[in-house]
């Protein structure tokens, strides 16, 4: 099983899973051509989650409260999943600081077969020589405790058993040991301190043991990992909310907006995430997904910090796994007349009128039509760079971008396009290296080289701002650093945009204070490796820019 690539190991796990969270849940065009100049000067004003700044929050001491406290509006930590054997070189060259290795690769049964056996750290310790050695600050380990000895139930609760509760905890604890680097017990050759652990891979059906149950399992992993290190930082199981921000619901809808989500999606309530966020004693850090539209993490922060406000404490917030906006997901995008069982999920800014189109935007990724290969490679890149965005803004301390290979199999006509773009939004084509169990980039894609420009722009900045237009679909972020402010722009239309589509841009007009600015195009076409920059003069004090739908990084040249 250690030799499949990565086919064998996520696309399958992930169709597999489609298909489960079904029997699971069953059983329990507008015009977009808007040039219209914004003519007057920008305010420089905070427009996100205002009342971020009026909330009074008091932390709650716990075993891992100063590491948790130190994480809190620090600059944002980027990172990648899943990673493989093979990949740190490369990924290295991107500037990115965190990895998070595909968690079933390590997960209790596949380090512990039984309850009399030794715990092996074979895969965990070549996972983390590998992207020590490459200089990656960070491994993000996800520890699941799905075990065909040690669970409940292999299918619906992956908790331990009582009569194994202790070697579950022992598990825990000798991992944090292992990575932990305080002399004791460590792994020959550790670089330094692995500090995140997440218990759970996901609130959803990859964990659909009962909120209570779950509950228990982190009690006892929690104590586990502090008792191994004071400085390691717990997060419980991150939540799924995919759609439930949709129409963007204030506090008093939530719980309307929640109960909306199809259940292929949030097999948890609210009622059963709210369980999780009262036990805040437990965790040093609030942990979700994101695999919707990047704008909806602003909904997610405003949501959680509402849930941490009413319970009167501030940790900080992770965003463990995300994918870039898949339009279509959980089920079938190739059928526009329904005849398919499983239909897939709308998600925004799809809605349910443009499934027939996406039907046919779908069967032409599948049959490998070079323009809209390219296309989705381009979206892909700049999906990633408004996610990033977005996540620091919001003060995100740490956001996985996904992903680092394709769903090659998910790509054939039998799946129908079932994780929708997620299937074509790898970084990178690998070849398998059966010899030395190993991954082998063969190329890279656009992708890639967006997630390096990205990260390199937000390497040592300050602070942030996102700063008002007047039009919400404008997205004009400025990061201050010790040399003034550089400038993160582009123009997002609130319908969905495909290929053949007119490009949706409006023109931005913007007072600056310096004679030149270098605009830097993101890289967005298959083989470009170098991005394409124009230096512009700067007549009267305004910049006037052209935005599309693809993000720009703008700089200032002898500023003023």
């Amino acid at each position: 099983m250690e030799k499949l690539s990565i086919t064998g190991k996520i696309t399958g796990f992930f169709l597999v899973l489609i298909m489960i969270a079904f029997v699971i849940t069953s059983t329990t065009c507008k015009n977009v051509n808007d040039t219209t100049s914004i003519s007057k000067n920008i305010l420089e004003n905070d427009v996100n989650n205002q009342e971020r700044e009026d909330q009074t929050n008091t932390t709650t001491a716990s075993e891992g409260d100063s590491a948790s406290k130190e994480l809190i509006n620090d600059e944002i930590i980027i990172g990648v999943e899943y990673v493989f054997h093979g990949l740190a070189g490369d990924f290295a060259e991107t500037g990115i600081e965190a990895v998070k290795p595909f968690p079933e690769a390590i997960m209790w049964e596949k380090m512990q077969k039984s309850a009399d056996s030794a715990i092996d750290f074979s895969v965990t310790d070549r996972f983390v020589k590998e992207y020590q050695k490459a200089g990656f600050e960070n491994i993000f380990l996800t520890l699941r405790s799905r075990s065909n000895w040690a669970s409940k139930d292999y299918i619906i609760n992956h908790s331990p058993k009582k009569e194994f509760i202790q070697l579950y905890a022992k598990w825990i604890e000798s991992v944090v040991e292992r990575y932990d680097k305080d002399g004791t017990s460590d792994m020959p050759g550790l670089i330094k301190p692995v500090i995140y652990f997440e218990i759970g891979s996901e609130f959803s059906t990859y964990e659909p043991e009962p909120v209570e149950d779950y509950i228990e399992m982190l009690k006892v992993a929690y104590k586990a990992v502090h008792s191994a290190s004071k400085d390691a930082i717990v997060l419980h199981v991150p939540f799924l909310t995919t759609t439930a921000f949709k129409d963007h619901p204030e506090p008093q809808e939530y719980e309307k907006a929640f109960a909306q989500v199809d259940k292929r999606i949030m097999f948890h309530s609210l009622e059963e995430i709210r369980v999780i966020l009262d036990n805040y004693e437990i965790f040093d850090a609030v942990n979700i997904h994101s695999l919707g539209n990047p704008l909806e993490i602003e909904d997610n922060i405003k949501w959680l910090n509402y849930e941490m406000n009413l319970r009167g404490y501030k940790k900080p917030i992770i965003i463990s796994d995300t994918a870039v906006t898949p339009f279509i997901g959980w089920g079938a995008a190739t059928d526009c007349e329904k005849k398919i069982p499983i239909q897939g999920i709308m998600i925004p800014p799809a809605k349910e009128e443009d499934r027939c189109r996406l039907a046919e935007y779908f069967k032409n990724l599948i049959s490998g039509k070079e323009d809209y290969l390219k296309w989705v490679r381009a979206f892909c890149a700049a999906d990633i760079v408004k996610m990033v965005t977005v996540a620091a803004e919001q003060k995100v301390t740490l956001i996985n971008t996904a992903f680092t290979e394709d769903f090659e199999l998910a790509q054939s006509e039998i799946f129908n396009a079932a994780a929708g773009n997620g299937s074509w939004s790898g970084m990178t084509k690998v070849r398998m290296n059966y010899i030395e169990n190993k991954h082998e980039v063969v190329e890279k894609y656009p992708s890639f080289y967006a997630l390096k420009q990205i990260a390199g722009y937000l390497k040592d900045y300050d602070s942030i701002k996102r700063v008002s237009s007047g039009d919400k679909r404008i997205r004009l972020y400025k990061f201050y650093d010790e040399n003034g402010y550089f400038i993160i722009a582009w123009f997002e239309p609130d319908n969905l945009v495909l290929p053949g589509d007119t490009i949706p841009k409006t023109t931005l007009k913007l007072s600056v204070k310096a004679e030149k600015i270098v605009v830097e195009n993101l890289i967005t076409e298959i083989g470009q490796q170098n991005p394409i920059k124009e230096t512009q003069s700067i007549s009267n004090g305004v910049l006037e820019i052209d935005l599309t739908n693809i993000p720009v990084f703008i700089s200032l040249q002898n500023e003023k």
